[in-house]
Order: C-alpha cells, then structure tokens, then sequence
C-alpha cells in the first residue's frame, strides 16, 4: 500500500476482482448460487466485496453474515456498500438458513491473520459447511487453517478450492493441512515488485526461473570428457531395477561418463539393461575397492544397495576417502542411520535424498510434517548438507538455512523407482554443474516435470519410473529450449 500507493479498501477490490474473474470463468452460468459466508475481518470483507460483485453480474448470491461487533474497517466498507445495494441477500448467521444442495459456497469466514483455534459461531459455520456435499470455495485460505502451522490447529474448512492471493501459505504444503486446500490458485493481486523484493524470507517456491539462468548449453567442439564422469554405487541381488534406473537417468540427464559399480553376479544383468554405461564389480565375499574415486566428478550411493556388512563397508569407506560431495539415498541412508556416527563423516556440501520414514529414522521421529521440515532445515545447518525430504511437495534445504519447495509434479510419481531416477539425474547434473545446490534444485524440478509430462501421456495410475527417464528429454526441452514459448 505505501509502495504503490494503493488504499487497503481499493487493494481488497482489486482482490475481490481477481476472485471474481477466476469464479466466472469456472461457472459461467449465472443461475449460479453462490453462498458466501462472511466473518468480520478482512477475509470477511473480501467475500462481502466477491458478493457484490457476482451481484453485480447477475449471479444469484447469499450472504451469510457472522455478526461482530468489531468488524474491521474494511469489512464495515464493504458491508455498507452491499447492504445499500443488495440488502435483501443478506442473511445473519444466527437465523435459520438452508443451503440449497446446487449452490457453491464460498468460504470467507477467517483469512491468514488467525492465530488461535476456531470457535463460537465460526466455529459452527465451518462445522456446518464440512458436513454439506456442496463445492466449497475458500478464499485466500480454508477458515481455521493457521497460515504457518506455529499454532495448535483446530476444525477447519475442507475446500475443494482454495483461492490464495499473490504467494502460497506454508501450510499448503504439508500433507496434514494441505489436504483442506483442494486445488490451489494463486490469484496476483499485483503487489508491487519492490515490495515482494524487500521481504526477508528463508522459504521458497521453486521455480523454473530459479534454474534457467544456470543451464549451459552444450558447445560444438566438447566431447564425453566435457560433461564429467559419474559412480553409481548401487545394486544387489534382487534390486538392481533400482541400480537400472537410477543409471539411465544419471546418463538421461547428460553425464558424459558413467561408471557403475556392482557385485560381480550382477554384471551381465546392467551391461545388457544400459549398455551406455561401463561397469565395475567386486566379489560378494569381500570389497577390494580399486578405483581410483578421485577419477569421478559425481557420486551416487544407495540405491538397492542392501544393508549388510559388505554394503556398510563400502559406504563407511567411501564417506571417508570422497573430498568431494557425494549424494546418498535409500540404503546409504538406512545404513547411516543405523550407525549414526557416520553422519559426522559425510563430505561437507553433499545432498541426502530421504523419504520421511528415511528422514525420521536418520534425525528422530517428528509428529508433524511442520516439525519435520523445521528439523530438516536444523540438519542441513549442523551437518553442512543438503536434504531432499521427498514428498508431494518436496522440500530442499540448505547449510545455510534456505528451503526451496517444489509445486510441480502429481501423484502418478508415488511408485517404485521414481527416487531412484531422481537420484540418478541428481548425481548425473553434479557431474556436469559441480554445484550441489543447483543439482538438487534442477534435479527435483526436471524430475517432477517429467512426471507431469508423463501423467499426461499416461494417466497417473499407469505411471512407472521408466516413464521419468523416457520423458526426461523432454522435460529438458520444456524447461530450457523452450524458453521464448
């Protein structure tokens, strides 16, 4: 507002309008009911303001009003102006009311600014609202939903959308709270650029902005040699699908060389499953660790790796000969977290790639996803990591306390392999980048697209992990060749 400058009234209009432009394209129809339960704040005001404006447009509204009798200024505005126009669709929520079972209802009892458990009549209208089979629409954020998850949460709106302004609110993105948004739109009310830009904040969205600027493009006279040299240390009997994958897609993501190192049973089974990559093996009795490890640019380790003796061996090993960082996932993680000392040893700058299960088994069990991604962000700064805690909106934090959350992909993603891929591009760009922060975040948004490239060629359910490495290229194409589109 001092920016621009824009009054606090003329900014909730804008809003309002925004709001309103986004409803009436999705129910074009104007016998349309909408049902806005209005609270005495801000939020309240916004939906007395959609009201008048649907009024305006035809569209058949209810108000529900939550009588207050410290309404903020901005909520008195907008009251006053649809009371003059439109008095008789107002509707005080007190009386008795019935909600036609056609209707929408649009939920704009309490924004952002709540602090506390919802109770007394809001309270009753939420309740209310969530046992109706009606389309639930919030605006800015579900009624009773806690903006950053710091306080204790109650009842809240189970929306089917939710109609967010300008940037998303942290607690759309754990699994918990989440689940009240349904599908989320960010609607830009245009706050003003060089109000966004002084806004100290150590929380992210990843965007495909974030990594355009740092792509090279490949030049006409390099060669294999160019483009770095990469160890996959991963496979045991019965899991080398996930040394397979996590192989193909460190190639796919545009390694010059890739070196896999496997027991020696295992050898034909990768030579024919990625004949692109060379192979070196060791015996199932002992590891006799020949390679010269300062030969590889980028490591990975863990993928099927198993857990006993020999795997634990190899690991404790390479942790402490690596002097650079090295990605570890799935068994390399089960393996530290049984021997927890390791975690002092793992080269500084290196990238752990856990599930929650896996994250809560290497730091300590956490209640909430909340908690977790507070620890998360802990871990990386004590230990000087990068951690990639998957998930539908996976989360990468930073040593120096930054945490950059991806919005990209769908649920098809939620099947076997899928991280094993995401391990293999990872440690793929590492080779290439040799920079393990912009690794991890191109990684996850290349991943995460080429899961959204696959869903629609597929559909989620059919989704497999091979399908990520078989669309990568084009994920690749979307994110950087197709810049001017």
């Amino acid at each position: 507002m001092q920016r621009e400058p824009i009054s606090s009234i003329m900014l909730m209009e804008r809003a309002a309008q925004q709001c309103v432009s986004w409803i009436t394209k999705k129910w074009n129809n104007t016998n349309t009911h909408f049902i806005i339960f209005c609270g005495s704040g801000n939020n309240g005001g916004d939906g007395l303001a959609i009201g008048r404006l649907l009024l305006t447009n035809a569209y058949h509204v209810t108000i529900i009003l939550i009588e207050s009798d410290q309404r903020s200024e901005d909520n008195i505005h907008n009251l006053n102006k649809i009371r003059s126009l439109y008095p008789s669709c107002i509707v005080n929520a007190h009386d008795e009311f019935q909600i036609a079972k056609d209707a929408i209802i649009i939920d704009a009892i309490f924004g952002t600014g709540l602090n506390r458990k919802a109770d007394g009549i809001e309270l009753q209208m939420i309740n209310k609202i969530n046992v109706c089979p009606n389309i639930v629409l919030s605006i800015d954020i579900p009624s009773g939903l806690p903006a950053d998850c710091s306080t204790e949460i109650g009842d809240c709106i189970q929306a089917n959308y939710t109609l967010t302004f300008q940037q998303f609110k942290l607690s759309f993105l754990y699994p918990e709270t989440g689940l009240c948004c349904g599908e989320i739109v960010v609607l830009d009310i245009q706050l003003h650029p060089k109000f966004l830009e002084s806004q100290s904040s150590s929380l992210f969205i990843l965007s495909k902005s974030d990594i355009q600027s740092h792509y090279k493009k490949r030049m006409p006279f390099s060669h294999k040699g160019s483009y770095g040299h990469a160890l996959i240390v991963a496979g045991s009997h019965h899991k080398m699908g996930a040394c397979i994958l996590a192989s193909k897609s460190c190639l796919r993501s545009g390694a010059g060389l890739v070196t896999v190192y496997i027991p020696e049973i295992e050898n034909s089974i990768l030579q024919m499953a990625v004949p692109e990559a060379m192979t070196e093996t060791y015996s199932n009795n002992e590891i006799d660790f020949h390679l010269k490890i300062d030969q590889f640019n980028s490591i990975g380790i863990g993928c099927g790796l198993g857990t006993g003796a020999q795997s634990t061996n190899l690991l404790t090993y390479l942790i402490k000969n690596v002097n650079h960082p090295i990605l570890l996932d799935a068994d390399a993680l089960n393996i530290i977290a049984a021997n927890k000392h390791l975690l002092h040893d793992i080269p500084k700058h290196s990238i752990l790639t856990p599930h929650p299960k896996e994250f809560d088994r290497l730091f300590g069990s956490c209640e909430t996803s909340y908690e977790r991604n507070k620890l998360q962000i802990e871990m990386s700064i004590q230990y000087n990591l990068y951690i990639v805690l998957k998930g539908r909106f996976t989360s990468i934090s930073t040593p120096k306390g930054l945490t950059y959350f991806n919005i990209i992909g769908n649920p098809g993603m939620a099947t076997g392999g899928s991280g094993d891929v995401l391990s293999g591009i990872i440690t793929g760009l590492y080779a290439q980048y040799q920079d393990m922060e912009l690794a991890a975040l191109m990684g996850v948004y290349l991943h995460a697209l080429s899961g959204d490239i696959s869903s629609s060629l597929q559909t989620e359910e059919s989704l497999i992990a091979s399908d990520l490495i078989q669309n990568l290229g084009q994920s690749f194409r979307q994110t950087f060749y197709d810049i001017e589109e």
